[in-house]
């Protein structure tokens, strides 16, 4: 890629990156110099001295020098998290709800191992779904970064099959977000989020362990020679050799191995990290069915959501790993919901 392709590319996102933090940017493609505006609060906040500055290529005073190699990169980060919103809150239009038979839908959806379950009543209700986004980043021999996300229905906290709004509808109306803060299903969303970044990485965590086992091999190869050797006693040698010194040798060598596997082991071990950049409130109608859950001789309540977006049960959460799901059984005491993998 040219020079020039590059800085017309960053020409382009300064004007589009200025603009979407409510300022503008002007500057010519055939220019080296351009002038920019940013609103007030958004430059005091950033603890620049002036809401008009010069944009240039070349460090020069009173202008941002934009370029990869310099500081740029982190200003123009700092002016998204100061003026693009991370939180938005949306109304979902209204979408067909069920009222057929309740207690033959339940039986169809889940599976219950030890406990007889009976619908006592349903309803419709209003439920904000989080959709959480993240920025996740894989360090080892080379480095990968993209974005997950992941639904949470608010109010169970169960992980439900993926929500797209920008895509599901034709339009969103802003709304006032609902009384579940954020705080409550971050930390759910970071935990589930971790067996969704593998899947996303497979091909990196594939590469990484095929270059691994590639040194692994090479290595072994090279120290199993330098074993060889060492048992073989030189033709040329004028004494026998003594065994204690061939031991001393042979551990030496499996020594050195296994020092340099260690070293191979750290240089790919994979460092993650997980930030959390968008969140979505969507707020949409839903079914509230109500599940009287009875083992032996004690009775919990249980609600099963059904979902009008994907025309189906939402899963319960196991009491134990957290996970969604749709067979369980239920512990004797305080009638928990336990996975298929917990309880066995």
């Amino acid at each position: 890629m040219s020079v020039s392709t590059v800085q017309e590319e960053l020409r382009e996102f300064v004007e589009q990156l200025f603009d979407q933090a409510g300022g503008m940017a002007d500057w010519s493609a055939d220019a080296d110099f351009g002038s920019a505006l940013l609103p007030g609060e958004i430059a005091s906040k950033l603890g620049w001295p002036n809401e008009e500055f010069g944009l240039a290529w070349q460090a020069r005073p009173g202008a941002l020098c934009v370029g990869l190699a310099g500081e740029f990169l982190d200003q123009a980060g700092q002016i998204l998290q100061v003026a693009v919103p991370r939180e938005g809150a949306f109304q979902a239009p209204s979408k067909y709800l069920r009222t057929d038979a309740m207690q033959e839908a339940i039986d169809d959806a889940f599976g219950w191992h030890n406990a007889r379950v009976r619908v006592r009543g349903s309803e419709p209700v209003e439920v904000e779904y989080h959709i959480w986004t993240f920025q996740a980043l894989l360090r080892s021999e080379e480095c990968w970064e993209g974005q997950v996300s992941i639904t949470l229905n608010s109010r169970s906290r169960a992980e439900i099959a993926p929500i797209d709004p920008l895509r599901a509808f034709f339009s969103l109306d802003p709304c006032a977000p609902g009384d579940i803060p954020a705080a409550d299903t971050l930390a759910v969303a970071a935990r589930r989020i971790q067996t969704v970044v593998p899947r996303a990485a497979a091909e990196f965590l594939a590469r990484m362990d095929t270059r691994l086992g590639r040194d692994q091999k090479r290595l072994r190869e090279y120290y199993n020679a330098l074993l060889r050797e060492t048992k073989t006693p030189s033709s040329r040698a004028k004494s026998p050799v003594d065994p204690t010194q061939i031991e001393a040798r042979e551990r030496a060598v499996k020594l050195e191995l296994r020092r340099k596997l260690g070293e191979l082991d750290e240089r790919y071990a994979i460092d993650a990290s997980l930030t959390p950049i968008v969140l979505i409130r969507l707020k949409a109608q839903s079914l509230a069915v109500t599940l009287d859950v009875q083992r032996k001789q004690a009775h919990r309540d249980y609600t099963a959501y059904w979902n009008a977006f994907h025309k189906t049960f939402e899963p319960l959460e196991c009491s134990r790993c957290g996970g969604p799901g749709y067979s369980f059984s239920f512990t004797n005491d305080d009638v928990a919901a336990v996975c298929t993998e917990c309880a066995g």
